[in-house]
């Protein structure tokens, strides 16, 4: 018991410290919605949307996934290696995103005429690849940081890009009159500096020179990820490109600002998965038997909790988008639970998926990723055509969950962790009726006040069953003494 607990407050250490700093950097780039959504109509916000969607692709290919080759080999390297680790990856990178922009450059014209039906767009095309190549840059240096535990200064590289983007983005549009352009010089802007601060605070571990065989080890193990890695972009992404093609960009521009509302919630599960990706690594190296517990009980807690969290926001979504977005942009209100759904049970695949990194069997990674991809776009194609916007969030929730099911079967074929499945489903089953209920409501003709009381009790009630079905005796001893303990050292 003692182990675990230990565990769990270590964690909720570097938990705490990536929040405040994280919801930092995504609240100042939250900020530019409101803004967004009332300098551009839907169709414009739709086409920048859609530009932002296909250049980020840019970023996804040319990373190769290296950056988590860092995380899996950082404690097998000692101090005079990993210098050489991480330059060999960095040139790497560096060399496909160069590779990778030229040829976004040479395309641009057909792209934008593909996408958006007007060459005119395709100098925006550019600028997005030109943005997305420094950030695929970047990621090497900034996944160092992560796992030195250099948490503020990884932190400051968001803070600071968040700052430049959006006042460089505003002086643009607003000062200099650029339009959609300035949003994207904002972004190149931004990512550039990025980039250099990223390489000066890893200055320390860049080595004169380079090895072939750390380059292999890496690669054997980063690019049977490529996929899995590309089709979470699928996942995320697809709905806009079916969304444009069935109804136009109008329909893509009230999602992509609904979406971004959604997401709220991916500041939570971001901070979580980068306190969980170097922390669950280090565990590897443990005894088994407090690795695959802790492994398993995290999957409960973390389901359990995030989806109370979903419900919440859900509640007082009409609120929350009457202040962001205003005219046809509040017709997205009908997507937020399952937007949040689906993305936690993406996040969720972090965990799901640690008995295949046990074994390194990472082949099996993109085999339920792109079941789950696939499966996307067909019910994309099948519910947006039948439904409209509440089919395309629908669509993703259920590709999500298909594709942890698949996560959990390997990982118990791979390791010995063993995830409590019949618990696992009753969770999942809360969610999905208190998402109906909510959807009802808000389609109800009642009185706002009589409206929030009835959306409000919605998470209330279904907080009370999912913490009597996670917590037993046990947890709540545990969780009072990890309390208790971080109180005093933090005192």
């Amino acid at each position: 018991m003692r182990s675990q607990e230990a565990s769990f407050l270590a964690f909720g250490k570097d938990l705490f410290t990536y929040g405040i700093l994280e919801g930092i950097a995504r609240m100042i780039s939250f900020l530019l919605l409101p803004i967004f959504t009332r300098v551009f109509a839907t169709d414009q916000f739709g086409a920048l949307d859609i530009i932002v969607t296909m250049t980020s692709l840019l970023s996804t290919l040319a990373s190769m996934s290296l950056p988590s080759a860092i995380n899996r080999y950082y404690n097998s390297y000692g101090s005079e290696k990993r210098p050489v680790l991480h330059t060999t990856l960095l040139l790497a990178v560096t060399l496909v995103s160069v590779l990778l922009f030229g040829t976004g450059w040479l395309l641009s014209d057909y792209l934008a005429v593909l996408l958006i039906g007007t060459r005119d767009f395709s100098g925006f095309i550019v600028l997005g690849f030109l943005a997305a190549s420094f950030t695929a840059i970047s990621w090497v240096p900034q996944a160092l940081l992560r796992m030195d535990r250099q948490i503020v200064r990884y932190n400051i590289l968001n803070i600071l890009y968040a700052l430049l983007y959006a006042g460089s983005a505003l002086l643009f549009v607003f000062q200099f009159s650029l339009g959609l352009a300035g949003v994207f010089w904002g972004a190149v802007l931004a990512s550039f500096i990025q980039v250099l601060l990223s390489l000066y605070w890893t200055r320390n571990n860049i080595a004169p020179r380079i090895s072939a065989a750390y380059l292999v080890r890496s690669l054997r193990y980063s690019l049977p990820l490529v996929p899995s890695v590309m089709v979470n972009w699928v996942n995320k992404q697809s709905d806009r490109l079916v969304l444009l093609f069935f109804i136009g960009l109008s329909a893509v521009g009230i999602f992509a600002a609904a979406t971004r509302i959604a997401t709220v919630i991916e500041l939570f599960l971001t901070i979580f998965r980068r306190s969980w990706t170097p922390y669950s690594m280090r565990l590897l190296e443990t005894e088994s038997e407090t690795r695959d517990q802790f492994y398993a009980q995290s999957l409960l807690y973390f389901l359990a909790g995030f989806f109370v969290l979903a419900l919440f926001f859900s509640s007082i979504a009409p609120e929350f988008f009457a202040l962001i977005v205003s005219g046809e942009f509040a017709i997205g209100i009908v997507i937020v639970p399952w937007v949040m759904g689906g993305l936690i049970l993406h996040f969720a695949g972090h965990i799901a998926s640690m008995g295949i990194l046990i074994d390194e069997k990472t082949h099996l990674i993109p085999i339920a990723s792109w079941t789950g991809a696939i499966l996307n776009v067909v019910l994309a194609i099948i519910l947006i055509r039948t439904f409209g916007l509440p089919g395309a969030a629908v669509g993703q929730f259920l590709a999500s969950l298909i594709k942890g099911i698949l996560l959990l079967m390997f990982s118990h074929r791979s390791s010995s962790i063993r995830f409590n499945t019949s618990k696992l489903f009753v969770i999942l089953s809360i969610y999905s009726l208190a998402s109906g209920t909510l959807l009802t409501i808000f389609s109800m003709d009642i009185s706002p006040v009589l409206s929030f009381l009835f959306r409000i009790s919605v998470p209330l009630i279904s907080s009370g069953l999912l913490g009597y079905l996670v917590l037993d005796a046990k947890a709540i001893a545990a969780l009072r003494a990890l309390s208790a303990r971080y109180l005093r050292r933090t005192s």
